[in-house]
């Protein structure tokens, strides 16, 4: 996949769907969303096991016997607790923190014997790999928060960026390597998704206070002419052309009514 940024526009657009369908997704219909990919059964096995950690019942999707041997060969350790986010957690996200507590941590050995694995395109091994990270995923989501993202969006962005960074691995069998890869790919994946939604709160800000604005010189020239104000009459007021009084007028969810030109304006509104 050479279009790093729609497919994980996809993978978003898969994963709202699928709760939009009370957390239920047919293979099928996550093929014909990714139609234009062609994906390869590695590749959907992928999405399927996204879907699965994000608690979506993928029908149709087995887990394959390897991964399960896999499972088998971990070291039972401790098991995860993750640190909790400071944020008004919705249900979906409560459940996904409980379910990531039942996950027991992963010995280096496995991880090492996973890493080559994964070389060889074994997609039941980049499936465990993916589940043994989402506890990283958390931790690292928490470095982001109060920053204009919900603690919900921040894993689920990050969960994406995690399985992207698995498809470019770096040459050296050095596991280390690999880890810093994985982390570093989350960490630039959620600091530009931060900022882009610093940008989008930025410009809504903006278009916000020129609605205020707005209205504020509505009400100031309705109570000054004792009638409501024309297009042109509030234009003139706020010092800005007509269509930007017309702009700003189609982005208010509210319907204004303002007062006619006279007779011999040709401008009417």
């Amino acid at each position: 996949m050479n279009d790093i940024n729609k497919f994980q526009e996809l993978l978003k657009k898969t994963l709202e769907i699928a709760k939009n369908q009370k957390n239920r997704m047919e293979v099928q219909t996550i093929k014909d969303i990714f139609a234009e990919w062609e994906l390869s059964d590695s590749q959907l096995d992928e999405i399927s096991g996204y879907l699965a950690a994000n608690q979506i019942e993928v029908a149709g999707y087995v887990q394959p016997e390897e991964l399960k041997i896999l499972e088998k060969d971990s070291d039972p350790g401790k098991p995860y607790e993750p640190k909790k986010i400071n944020s008004k957690d919705s249900v979906y996200l409560k459940d996904y923190l409980e379910e990531l507590a039942g996950i027991t941590e992963g010995s280096r050995e496995e991880e090492i014997r996973l890493l080559h694995r994964m070389k060889q395109g074994d997609s039941a091994a980049k499936q465990r790999y993916i589940e043994l990270n989402l506890r990283r995923v958390v931790e690292i989501a928490e470095e982001y928060k109060n920053r204009g993202m919900t603690a919900e969006d921040l894993i689920q962005e990050g969960n994406m960026a995690l399985i992207q960074s698995i498809q470019e691995l770096p040459a050296a069998d050095d596991i280390e390597q690999v880890q810093r890869h994985v982390y570093e790919t989350i960490r630039d994946h959620l600091a530009e998704s931060v900022k882009e939604q610093q940008e989008n709160d930025t410009m809504e800000n903006a278009v916000m206070k020129k609605m205020n604005r707005l209205y504020a010189s509505l009400k100031k020239l309705e109570s000054q002419l004792g009638r409501k104000a024309n297009i042109t009459e509030l234009a003139d007021y706020m010092k800005i052309t007509e269509d930007e009084i017309q702009d700003i007028l189609e982005l208010s969810a509210d319907t204004i009514t303002l007062g006619e030109h006279k007779p011999q304006d040709h401008h009417s509104y």
